[in-house]
């Protein structure tokens, strides 16, 4: 019988699926404890609220099973990563609910932490093959620097060849193998090559989107793929920015005590705030992932264009 690690449709690792729990990915409890200990004296809502990560059986954010002749018909799928997901979000905040809200369509979550272009693109491809097909099928594509790899016990891993921590651990058995030139122009070439397919897929109700990867197509090893990268597939890249911008602006004014702290980590993070400054007065290196403001703002640029 293959693991479940090798088969398609790519979800969550096994040991998750079809379990609820309270923490999932980045946004772990010893955070929360970590975070709890910084922002006791605010009204930060996750001093008091929780949150609950439900998986169905292929390892993805959904509280229904679908199975080969599962009728997707009447639903919108979105694919990508732990932004998809929901990391740090109570279901109801994600991009895949409130796209169903805005749209009035069921939606269905298809998004795997530390998931790679290959195995975004993957699980497309296992969608495309259902008998019955989603009305629409959104795609948000994520780092160009992450693959999917295996040990020898056949374990499932995803990596993020951009970190420098990237052949710590787990990740040894591979590094042992893996050139300078697989983790730069090998990578970039590979998601290029997964935009340029989906491109031409929206006669069949496919769409793609590309919000996070500005800074990358800046640095990329092969200066060659820039111009494509930038000029070809924006994808709601650059509208992204100036959504981004604002947040940037919003935090200064947030350490700075002109507005309420508490208010804007709510509005515009995650509940898993990671690098969070225990004097509470820098910024820059803050990251968490998105909260209920920036995934409405992809829900509805989505529905502008998809819709």
């Amino acid at each position: 019988m293959m693991p479940d690690s090798l088969s398609i449709p790519w979800g969550n690792n096994e040991d998750i699926r079809s379990t609820s729990t309270q923490f999932h990915a980045t946004d772990s409890e010893i955070l929360l404890e970590q975070n709890f200990k910084i922002l006791r004296d605010t009204n930060w809502r996750w001093l008091n609220q929780s949150i609950e990560y439900t998986f169905n059986d292929k390892g993805f954010r959904c509280n229904f099973d679908f199975d080969d002749d599962f009728d997707f018909s009447n639903y919108i799928v979105v694919l990508g990563c732990s932004h998809v997901t929901g990391v740090g979000s109570p279901m109801e905040e994600t991009v895949t609910e409130q796209l169903s809200n805005i749209t009035k369509y069921p939606v269905i979550n298809m998004g795997v932490p530390g998931a790679s272009n290959s195995l975004i693109f993957q699980n497309l491809v296992w969608i495309l093959s259902r008998k019955y097909k989603p009305k629409k099928i959104v795609v948000i594509w994520t780092s160009l620097y992450r693959d999917t790899i295996y040990t020898q016990k056949m374990k499932r891993i995803q990596i993020n060849a951009s970190r420098k921590d990237n052949y710590s651990l787990e990740r040894k058995e591979f590094s042992n193998y893996m050139s300078s030139e697989y983790i730069t122009d090998y990578l970039e070439r590979v998601s290029l090559s997964h935009y340029e397919m989906v491109s031409h897929m929206s006669n069949i109700d496919v769409y793609a989107f590309d919000f996070f990867n500005t800074s990358s197509y800046l640095d990329l090893a092969n200066k060659n793929l820039e111009p494509i990268f930038l000029n070809k597939f924006s994808l709601g890249r650059e509208e992204f920015d100036l959504h981004w911008q604002e947040r940037q602006s919003t935090a200064t004014k947030a350490f700075s005590g002109e507005i309420k702290l508490d208010t804007f980590l709510d509005s515009w993070f995650g509940r898993d705030l990671t690098n969070l400054d225990p004097n509470l007065k820098l910024v820059d290196k803050l990251f968490a992932h998105f909260g209920p403001l920036t995934n409405n703002w992809i829900a509805n640029f989505i529905t502008s264009k998809v819709m």
